[in-house]
C-alpha cells in the first residue's frame, strides 16, 4: 500500500474455520502526494486479514 492514499471501497473477507481460509482484506486506494492529491488512478490491493485491519477499514468507509 502507498504511505497515503485515498480508500475508495474494501471487501473484508473473514477467516472461516469451517472452510480453513485465513481471510483477506481487498482494497481499492489512490495514492496521494504531499498535497493530498491524486497521484495515481485507483489500484488494487490485498492486505492479510487481521482484527485490527478490520477495524482500521471500517473507520476508513
Amino acid at each position: 500500500l502507498p504511505q497515503e492514499f485515498q480508500l475508495h471501497w474494501a471487501i473484508i473477507d473473514e477467516p472461516d474455520k469451517i472452510k480453513n481460509t485465513e481471510g483477506a482484506i481487498y482494497m481499492w486506494v489512490t495514492e496521494l502526494d504531499d498535497e493530498n492529491k491524486n497521484k495515481s488512478l485507483p489500484r488494487a490491493y490485498k492486505i492479510d486479514y487481521t482484527r485490527k485491519n478490520h477495524e482500521e477499514i471500517m473507520k476508513g468507509l
